[in-house]
């Protein structure tokens, strides 16, 4: 391995799919290079590490980051908020985002085995390709599964409480995983694998060549997070059972009629949900389903009577495309079934 070098030149950009990335995976750089690097977060962080009301996860989460950048003085930080845990139903989401102006990215491993990480690096190399970014050295960084062969490591020996230190303005994440621990274990641990005793370190892998983006596992991997989605939202809706939480938001809102978008497995249960507490769906919208075993109308998008009552999409996976459709066909009540449970 290389000893990865920082000129006072260099112009650093982080890529965090969650808000703590930043400091769990290279916060050796962030803490010794503060003033160089810049931070773009990709998604909302709503899911967290388990389940509860996304909106307060979210908010909770940007105040820790923002509390964090305070700490360390770095002003230039990005919030794309794509949705948590869909990040590879966005692989374009960095294609706007200028990437030319830094001479170093570090972004989230291809292999560490959380479906957001995989799809921050996808995201990185798309990006690059698309805007043909030639002179900028891209780096891998190390969060829940160890890099295979990385190139360079950073001494951080001396940087390592700081690093704790910014860990631990994520409350909300310690909770469950004790991030500031794993990660001094993780860096005495690689010293002592390279023969640096005594010493801490982070690895890297950097990218010889962006190539073209060929992932012959994309359409597998796309289709694992969309069921950890969906189980997520199961998980959620069942731990609620006890409190009706789909008749008591249909009380708040003062809702007696809904139209159901998607009827796979979800969308019957809302269904049944939905009769057991009186609210009448009016008809059901699914692009596959054709009528069948439910006693309300199941259309094919385009073919129905538009009416002016809320639409709830089951399809939680695509909702962003889904509502778009919807907003562009002339409906203008919409909200994602993840949003009520």
């Amino acid at each position: 391995m290389e000893l990865l070098k920082i000129y006072p030149h260099d112009n650093i950009l982080i890529i965090a799919p969650h808000p703590d990335d930043e400091c769990i995976g290279p916060g050796g750089v962030l803490s010794e290079f503060p003033d160089q690097c810049s931070i773009v977060v990709l998604t909302d962080g709503a899911v967290g590490q388990g389940h509860g009301n996304s909106d307060k996860c979210t908010k909770r989460r940007k105040n820790e980051f923002i509390l964090e950048m305070k700490s360390i003085g770095v002003e230039r930080y990005y919030w794309l908020d794509y949705p948590d845990g869909m990040l590879m139903n966005y692989l374009n989401c960095l294609d706007g985002f200028n990437l030319k102006q830094y001479t170093k990215i570090f972004v989230t491993g291809e292999n560490d085995g959380h479906a957001d990480h995989t799809a921050a690096y996808r995201c990185a190399i798309h990006a690059l390709e698309k805007q043909n970014v030639k002179n900028c050295e891209v780096y891998q960084y190390e969060i829940h599964s160890p890099i295979q062969k990385p190139t360079h490591y950073l001494d951080i020996t001396e940087y390592i409480q700081r690093k704790e230190e910014l860990i631990r303005f994520h409350q909300s994440q310690l909770e469950i995983i004790p991030y500031d621990e794993y990660i001094r274990v993780e860096s005495i641990y690689r010293a002592i694998q390279n023969r640096m005793p005594g010493k801490m370190i982070e690895v890297y892998k950097k990218i010889i060549s962006f190539g073209s983006l060929v992932e012959e596992n994309s359409l597998v991997e796309n289709e694992l997070q969309k069921f950890k989605v969906f189980y997520n939202v199961l998980v959620d809706w069942l731990m609620e059972a006890d409190s009706e939480v789909v008749q008591n938001w249909c009380t708040n809102n003062q809702i007696t009629e809904v139209i159901i978008y998607g009827y796979a497995e979800l969308g019957k249960i809302l269904e049944k949900q939905l009769i057991k507490c009186g609210v009448k769906v009016a008809y059901i919208l699914d692009q596959k389903i054709t009528q069948t075993c439910s006693e309300v109308f199941i259309y094919k998008p385009g073919n129905e009577n538009i009416r002016d009552i809320p639409v709830i999409v089951t399809a939680i996976y695509y909702y962003d495309s889904i509502k778009n459709e919807l907003e562009e066909r002339g409906y203008t009540k919409i909200v994602s079934l993840q949003s009520i449970v």
